[in-house]
């Protein structure tokens, strides 16, 4: 089901251990199961609804945190939209829900660190072009959680596994309060991996000016994005703006040209004589030291841009063979 390369066969056993990390009451952190047998104790709690809606999370806490999408949303069919609309307790029942269920809480503690070391991410899913990490001294994550569908709108879901991606600041904040719900060409980084529904490639006038002048043209428009035969972007691509982010990166087309040039077969033999077959470095390394990227499509989640530059580099070799 996943698609980021080392989690394939273990995307069970990391929401398992997300719930673990949940219910265990350590570093004063409070189990959201535990607060909401509190809350339902407390006598806080009179509208039939708000009781009713709280048992239910409870009653179904392991199965919420830890079901996988098509689970999540036969949920949200369940029990629909509770949001700024849902008319009680002042449209006010939403926030606090996702209070008692501990999402801030999460979110500044150790357990969201440990979430995206055991992804094994270093790059925004969603655009690739942006790094995700963390800060292991200080304790911080450098990046958002991205709720696929919005906590605004379903607070049950806000602590759910495959709810949460993490993400760079500005597709969560492209993104916002879209719902993929029914967008069939929405890509679920777990689910699917970009680099297998659309390639980047320089247009035909970056092509041109590498052959005419051995460079490209800093000032064109110099990238396409394309889909995969029978693949929906629209989403994707409307939403995190992918078309306007990597016009940015002009330089990386004039690098991945370059580099292909310089490096031609016969360079590439002698680096693997010299390196490779004295066991010096595999041949994966001897790749993303002459390319200065991971050159697997299944490793574009370890490095900005990586996409992007494999998808240019061949191109530029069928060009350039």
């Amino acid at each position: 089901m996943i698609k980021l390369k080392g989690i394939r066969d273990s995307l069970i056993k990391l929401s398992k251990e997300h719930l673990n990390s949940l219910v265990d009451n350590q570093n004063e952190f409070i189990s959201p199961k535990d607060n909401l047998i509190d809350w339902l104790s407390s006598g806080t709690l009179t509208d039939y609804r708000e009781i009713e809606i709280v048992e239910w999370i409870r009653d179904n806490f392991e199965d919420i945190v830890t079901a996988d999408v098509r689970q999540l949303e036969r949920y949200i069919s369940q029990k629909g939209i509770i949001g700024k609309d849902y008319n009680f307790r002042g449209n006010q029942f939403y926030k606090i829900l996702q209070e008692k269920l501990r999402y801030k809480n999460f979110r500044s503690n150790r357990r969201a660190i440990n979430f995206i070391n055991n992804l094994g991410i270093k790059s925004c899913p969603y655009c690739n072009a942006q790094f995700v990490i963390t800060i292991e001294k200080s304790g911080k994550s450098l990046c958002h959680f991205d709720h696929i569908y919005p906590k605004n709108k379903y607070p049950y879901l806000s602590i759910s596994f495959f709810n949460l991606i993490p993400c760079c600041a500005s597709c969560n904040q492209m993104k916002s309060d879209k719902n993929p719900l029914n967008d069939s060409s929405f890509i679920h980084p777990y689910m699917n991996s970009i680099a297998e529904k659309f390639r980047f490639e320089a247009t035909g006038t970056a092509i041109k000016n590498c052959h005419s002048n051995g460079r490209t043209n800093h000032t064109d428009i110099n990238v396409e994005i394309i889909p995969n035969a029978g693949e929906k972007i629209d989403f994707h691509l409307t939403t995190f703006m992918l078309q306007d982010v990597y016009n940015e990166h002009h330089d990386f087309i004039d690098e991945a040209y370059l580099k292909v040039k310089i490096y031609d077969s016969s360079r590439i033999d002698e680096l693997r004589g010299l390196y490779v077959k004295t066991g010096h470095m595999t041949e994966k390394e001897l790749q993303r030291l002459i390319y200065g990227t991971y050159m697997e499509s299944t490793d574009i989640h370890k490095r900005p841009l990586a996409k992007f530059q494999q998808d240019l580099i061949d191109q530029f070799k069928r060009y350039d063979p």
